[in-house]
């Protein structure tokens, strides 16, 4: 755990330093090229337009954004393993948190505090100039992607509570070989499922999207509780024999 907490202070402390680097840096080596580059394109076809706003507008990009990028995702990733470690040592201290119901309000409020990061995301890169001045409100992908965070919060919730099923929370995460086939399925399913947020965390850091990265790097944490629940049928104890009750002596 040391080890994690010196790697997330050591993100963090990159992060604020390319963060501040590039914010003395100006976005464009001419700050009238977004403009400029509107009134060109204003008579192209719409689909045209994008392409050309694209190609053209990168030409007149310094490392602004590119280190402003990295810099977000990496101080995002400081927080988010800092995030998972207290996350992981309030689950081994306290009881309430190897519950299922409070596991699932945490789970939950990962993909709630995703809402305003989007939203966050967006109005950055529209002051940045990112879009083009004819391009939809943001208004559109803020609505729809908090409506699939809504969506998704809800579809992995049901989730987590099918894969709770005869599995209750250990009291300390641990992962072990699985017992049978079925415990085979359920961990190979959950194991894809953290090598998706993973990559969802690697591909937030150089985008510089936060709600990619804080979110699912504390969500690892849940999903290993879950991986590390075992069949009840082998959390017996040793001075009970496996269907109950104590065998009779004559």
């Amino acid at each position: 755990m040391r080890c994690l907490i010196i790697f997330a202070l050591v993100c963090a402390v990159i992060g604020a330093g390319l963060v501040l680097f590039a914010s003395s840096l100006p976005v464009y080596n001419d700050p009238g090229a977004p403009g400029r580059l509107s009134g060109e394109l204003e008579a192209l076809p719409r689909e045209e337009r994008f392409k050309e706003w694209y190609s053209r507008l990168q030409k007149h990009e310094t490392p602004h954004k590119k280190l402003s990028d990295v810099g977000r995702g990496l101080l995002a990733l400081g927080f988010g393993i800092g995030g998972a470690v207290g996350l992981w040592k309030a689950y081994h201290r306290y009881e309430i948190l190897r519950k299922v119901v409070p596991l699932l309000i945490i789970w939950n409020a990962l993909w709630a505090i995703r809402i305003p990061l989007s939203e966050w995301y967006h109005m950055l890169r529209q002051r940045r100039s990112d879009y083009p001045p004819w391009g939809d409100s943001i208004g559109i992908p803020i609505y729809s992607e908090s409506v699939a965070w809504v969506l998704g919060a809800i579809v992995t919730t049901a989730v987590l509570v099918v894969l709770r099923v005869r599995h209750p929370l250990p009291a300390t995460i641990r992962i072990s070989k699985p017992a049978s086939l079925f415990t085979w399925l359920r961990a190979f399913f959950i194991g894809l499922w953290l090598v998706l947020l993973i990559l969802c965390v690697v591909s937030g850091v150089l985008d510089g999207d936060e709600g990619m990265v804080i979110g699912p790097v504390v969500g690892c944490v849940v999903l290993l509780a879950f991986l590390s629940a075992k069949q009840e049928r082998d959390c017996v104890t040793p001075d009970k024999e496996p269907h109950g009750g104590e065998q009779s002596t004559s």
